[in-house]
């Protein structure tokens, strides 16, 4: 196992980063935070 060059770092697919760049949604269409709160209830939802 030679040193890590470029092609060895992680990059996400096109569709990932389109995804998480789209804003967040409820099933109502209304936008919600973003913020990972497992304890939430609004996030468990």
């Amino acid at each position: 196992m030679g040193a890590a060059g470029p092609s060895d770092e992680y990059s996400p697919p096109r569709l990932a980063r389109l995804l998480h760049a789209l804003p967040h949604i409820n099933v109502t269409l209304h936008r919600v935070n973003d913020t990972f709160a497992p304890n939430s209830p609004i996030y468990l939802e």
